[in-house]
């Protein structure tokens, strides 16, 4: 996103992946993750939330899962709390204690889902 790759060239890249790793480990269960908020002006957050939008639909044509992480990781205003982050971008270790909490907290649920 930083270096200007458009909308629909991410979301074709992340299901061309998704696709090809099912037809790979068809026995795998793959979870797709949303893209995490920003706290910067070059990567608006109404961009990420868009295309996370658009990866839920991805997951449901696919029939893989989704995490919905972003609401763990956004201030009052909707971007990365700057808690989280050492340059708005980039997780510091308080942001990466979030992201394995929320994973381990989803490993239950993401099991149960067949």
């Amino acid at each position: 996103m930083k270096q200007g790759i458009d909308n629909q060239t991410i979301l074709n890249n992340l299901e061309n992946i998704v696709v090809k790793f099912k037809k790979q480990q068809p026995q795998a269960k793959i979870v797709v993750q949303s893209i995490l908020p920003t706290h910067l002006v070059t990567i608006p957050n109404s961009r990420i939330q868009f295309l996370n939008q658009q990866i839920v639909a991805m997951t449901n044509k696919t029939g893989v899962d989704y995490l919905d992480l972003y609401p763990l990781f956004t201030s009052g205003t909707g971007e990365l709390r700057q808690d989280l982050s050492t340059d708005g971008l980039h997780l510091n270790k308080n942001g990466y204690q979030v992201w394995q909490d929320a994973l381990e907290f989803s490993e239950a649920w993401i099991a149960t889902r067949g």
